[in-house]
């Protein structure tokens, strides 16, 4: 390459604004956020230099590999010992987020933990601009961990007070839809707000060409397969399905559950024990197991989006969902999926047995399901939408 090429690059680089990622969660750890994270980057690469401040997972996970992002600085942080239900926080280095703050132009957080509340006072403080994604809606998720109904009240109402200073001190709040804005503005929080939709990737998220002959691949060919995928946790709530799968397999010999996914131990046991369930714990290649599924239930308590969903959708496999974060605007009963009410076993195993009886029902479904998430919820949109925003910022 020509020495006079490289310098010209070498000065494209440095003339590029420095963007700051905050995150509560990280590779290897996988997630909903990490996964947000590391499909994001690639398209910002070209016109930020990124440094991503998230918690190191490499202990805990030990057979995970930490997998290599291009042109990303990375600043890890190890985690806490003590675990605060299915997750360890990161420990805070508030002199580490200095610095970090004072090197870079905006800072982009991901998530109001040890790391991303720390980054918002200091990056206040220093007067660099906030931009702040909302995953989850703290107040619903936290007490939802907490057996005890006399704490429920006073960590519903902690948790909603922590998050209006923190979600006040940012400059931008992107949110995924306008149920999250409607939820942030009753509870008094004023920050500015704008709404980008979250999608999948569509080339990644597809149909098997043969659905029979992927099955066969697994020794799965003589099963209807019921699908779930995402954390074993209280507010995704995988014991309805468990419940409902209970129902179902007495009588229908041919049935199976495969789970993907892993968090709180006792959760984990119960599918484990049942020996109709397959159980496969994390994957990060998801997108081949959707192409197994005949039907995905999503029984989520609490959602922003539900990727998830999207990825299920996107493979054109019908989904029986619970009405939150964008399952809402996406199903319509009996046309493009079913909606159910919060822990309605029942609904869920009625609604399954009749995809079961319906295979046509089901391919109708699935490919509807597929051509609303490729006009409506494509990743690349998604990230174009969050590059123009971060780029109005940085100007």
């Amino acid at each position: 390459m020509p020495r006079c090429f490289t310098r010209f690059t070498e000065e494209v680089d440095n003339m590029k604004k420095k963007l700051l990622i905050t995150s509560e969660s990280f590779l290897p750890r996988y997630d909903g956020v990490s996964r947000f994270i590391t499909e994001l980057v690639p398209y910002l690469t070209d016109e930020f230099d990124i440094t991503i401040l998230a918690p190191d997972y490499r202990k805990i996970y030990k057979k995970e590999k930490l997998p290599k992002i291009s042109k990303v600085k990375l600043e890890l942080v190890q985690v806490s010992s003590l675990k605060l239900w299915e997750y360890n926080p990161a420990r805070l280095k508030p002199f580490k987020i200095i610095r970090l703050i004072r090197e870079n132009d905006i800072v982009f957080v991901n998530g109001c933990g040890t790391l991303g509340s720390a980054a918002i006072m200091l990056a206040k403080l220093l007067g660099k601009p906030i931009l702040n994604f909302v995953h989850v809606i703290d107040w619903e998720l936290i007490p939802k961990y907490v057996p005890s109904k006399w704490l429920k009240k006073p960590l519903y109402f902690m948790s909603s007070i922590y998050a209006k200073i923190f979600y006040n001190l940012s400059d931008l709040l992107i949110l995924s839809s306008e149920e999250i804005a409607e939820k942030l503005s009753l509870k008094r929080i004023i920050a500015p707000k704008t709404i980008i939709n979250l999608g999948v990737g569509t080339k990644k998220f597809k149909p098997a060409r043969n659905k029979q002959a992927h099955k066969k691949k697994y020794n799965l060919e003589d099963y209807f397969i019921i699908g779930y995928c995402g954390r074993l946790s209280k507010e995704k709530d995988p014991e309805t399905i468990l419940k409902a799968f209970r129902l179902l397999y007495p009588k229908y010999k041919d049935m199976r559950l495969l789970v993907i996914g892993e968090g709180l131990k006792e959760i984990e046991e119960k599918f484990k024990r049942n020996p109709n369930v397959i159980y496969l714990g994390r994957k990060n290649n998801v997108e081949e197991y959707y192409k197994l599924m005949d039907v995905f239930h999503f029984t989520s308590l609490t959602e922003t989006t539900g990727l998830v969903l999207l990825e299920a959708m996107a493979s054109g496999v019908p989904v029986i969902s619970t009405k939150v974060g964008i399952a809402n605007s996406v199903i319509i009963n009996g046309k493009t999926g079913f909606l159910i009410d919060k822990r309605d076993y029942l609904t869920l195993a009625k609604l399954t047995e009749k995809l079961y009886k319906d295979r046509v029902l089901r391919e109708e479904i699935g490919k509807r399901t597929r051509e609303i998430i490729i006009e409506n919820f494509n990743f690349e949109d998604s990230a174009r939408r969050i590059k123009e925003v971060i780029t109005k910022f940085s100007e």
